[in-house]
């Protein structure tokens, strides 16, 4: 059963009170003083309070500043002793839901008065429950649009961006390095011989390498540079800020990565591993147009894997 809270200086008023409630099935406590009040209400939950004006110590009117402040959830009814338009106003803008004067000799104006302020209590519980809900639906939403979002960008195999979200990066970085004078590698690799480790281990195993090559890359490059799987075996990598020489260093720790990488089925590859070859071109040194760098990037790996593969080579 919910209690009403009442705050009254005079005992009779609070006894009437509490009367008028009880024959109407409502529970009620009642205190004499502020401070009483603002102790239960630390240890009870009251959906409305009755408070009066002139009270002992604390003001009334203190005492509902202070309850809309540790208790918004709550309804307060204001009682006071003298009813002017002035003071009703000034309760209201306080946070009062209402006004009601005494003597208090008409029990259904008391309860009429709490049951207003009930379902008023009512009616804000379940409109914040209803924001909640809707607040919780939003974040699910955004969460599942973004999500969907990402996977537009990835490929489905490995899990690194795909194709074209690949060529927007590129455009993207090659505008901004353009306009601000800085920097970019780019890195096309190729699995050495890959025909033939999926000739000869089957095409479940090679789809399970390509995704362990993935995770490789994602593993030797920072957070910052884009791994994308450039279609089959191919992948590319844009390395922001970065020097050819120091795409050279990647590349390098990419090729010894794989080359060392326990690949299933590895020992019937050429030299007995799975191996990688690495072309490197670099802006604006080879190129400022996305096109001209996937062209001298792509003709750096063919030199490398026209030399026997499991090498890295620059655009020259």
């Amino acid at each position: 059963m919910d209690l009403v809270l009442i705050v009254h200086k005079e005992h009779a008023v609070r006894e009437r009170l509490a009367a008028a409630l009880s024959d109407a099935g409502c529970g009620t406590l009642t205190v004499g003083t502020a401070e009483e009040g603002l102790a239960l209400m630390g240890d009870a939950s009251f959906p409305v309070a009755m408070v009066g004006l002139d009270l002992p110590g604390m003001s009334g009117f203190d005492l509902l500043a202070e309850t809309r402040r540790l208790h918004p959830e709550m309804e307060v009814i204001v009682l006071p002793d003298d009813a002017t338009l002035d003071s009703a106003i000034s309760c209201v803008q306080a946070g009062a839901c209402d006004f009601l004067p005494g003597p208090y000799p008409d029990p259904d104006r008391v309860t009429s008065a709490v049951a207003r302020a009930m379902n008023k209590g009512r009616l804000s519980r379940d409109r914040k429950l209803e924001i909640e809900k809707l607040a919780k639906k939003n974040e699910v939403l955004q969460a599942t649009n973004h999500f969907l979002a990402e996977q537009v960008k990835r490929d489905g195999l490995t899990g690194l961006y795909n194709h074209a979200y690949f060529q927007e990066v590129l455009a993207r970085e090659a505008s901004r390095a353009g306009r601000y004078k800085r920097v970019f590698t780019l890195l096309f690799a190729d699995l050495d011989h890959f025909k033939k480790y999926n000739d000869r281990e089957g095409h479940q195993a090679g789809d399970r390498a390509l995704a362990l090559a993935a995770e490789i890359l994602r593993k030797v490059t920072r957070k910052s540079d884009y791994v994308a799987r450039y279609g089959g075996e191919e992948f590319v990598i844009l390395l922001p800020e970065t020097t050819k020489e120091r795409g050279c260093a990647v590349a390098e720790r990419i090729r010894s990565a794989i080359e060392n990488h326990p690949f299933s089925g590895r020992e019937g590859q050429p030299g007995g591993a799975v191996t990688v070859s690495v072309g490197i071109s670099s802006f604006p040194e080879d190129g400022v147009l996305p096109a001209d760098l996937i062209r001298k990037a792509d003709a750096a790996l063919y030199a490398a894997k026209s030399e026997g593969g499991n090498a890295h080579r620059m655009a020259g």
